[in-house]
């Protein structure tokens, strides 16, 4: 009789939903979870946060052998492991998902050749979402798979650009995902909530999956508007990283006086727009329903 194939609980975002907090809890908790037989791989595993981030980065490269591989070798570890179910995370999947190719979108799908797959997304109220990957798009290096990446674009211009206003369409996001894996568990985002969504989704306690808190701080209004100013200056990688860190402590040591990044009522009124048959849908389908924020 054939062995069944172990579970897998992808978890793919979104970005600024607790994810950080989360890898670094399934990270830290890698041996409690493997006495309940639950597997947090550590094939090829991004240290900081310890995330899967071979997932993406294969994928947008369409370098498909070297993802299958991969594949393989989190499909022995859980073998050798005993484990019956797996967990992979890395948002890069939500944030990447209309960059990836034709052949990177099936190449994903061979996951169910090893698994049984239940996806899992979180999403944040849009406006909330928005400001909040706007705030992280300044911080990130440019990138040749995303041109938001590494912006000087005020928010007010960055929600009428297409790659950003993509990342918007969470109904488009669950239907394409969908097509791969059809059993999708979609949970809203609350802040601290997000390890504890975990725990129900895996069936295990806080004893097993404690909370780890790490949170990666969106920047200020001041924060922002010193990271436009870098970007528009375009200084090489190394610099840049000197730079950034630089500006979060500043941005930091002066957080208790300066104004939060929000976002003004043209900006708003945009991100409404864009995110109104998603709203809707999710309301309808998951039950999932918020009220718009401007806060990041």
């Amino acid at each position: 009789m054939p062995t069944a194939k172990p579970d897998l609980l992808l978890h793919v975002g979104t970005p600024k939903t607790g994810t950080t907090s989360l890898q670094f809890a399934l990270h830290k908790s890698h041996d409690l979870l493997l006495g309940c037989r639950i597997l947090y791989p550590d094939v090829d595993l991004h240290p900081a946060p310890p995330k899967h981030q071979w997932i993406a980065s294969h994928l947008l490269a369409d370098e498909l052998d070297m993802f299958a591989r991969n594949i393989d070798a989190v499909a022995r570890q859980a073998d050798r492991s005993g484990a019956d179910t797996v967990v992979l995370s890395t948002e890069g999947i939500f944030n990447h998902w209309s960059d990836f190719s034709p052949a990177a979108r099936l190449a994903l799908g061979e996951l169910n050749r090893n698994f049984s797959v239940k996806v899992w997304c979180v999403f944040r109220e849009p406006l909330s979402f928005a400001m909040s990957f706007y705030g992280q798009l300044l911080k990130n290096g440019p990138s040749h798979f995303s041109p938001c990446y590494g912006t000087s674009l005020a928010p007010e211009d960055i929600v009428d650009h297409p790659w950003f206003a993509k990342r918007l369409d969470y109904r488009g996001f669950i239907e394409g995902i969908g097509d791969l894996f059809p059993a999708v568990a979609v949970t809203r985002y609350e802040s601290s909530d997000t390890v504890d969504q975990a725990r129900s989704l895996l069936g295990v306690g806080e004893d097993v999956l404690p909370e780890t808190p790490m949170r990666n701080q969106s920047p200020s209004a001041l924060g922002a508007e010193l990271m436009r100013r870098l970007n528009r200056l375009g200084p090489e990688t190394g610099e840049r990283d000197a730079l950034v860190t630089m500006i979060a402590e500043i941005d930091h040591r002066l957080r208790p006086v300066s104004e939060p990044l929000c976002a003004s009522e043209a900006v708003a009124e945009k991100v409404r727009t864009l995110s109104e048959v998603s709203a809707r849908y999710l309301t309808e389908r998951f039950d999932i329903s918020w009220s718009h924020r401007g806060g990041a």
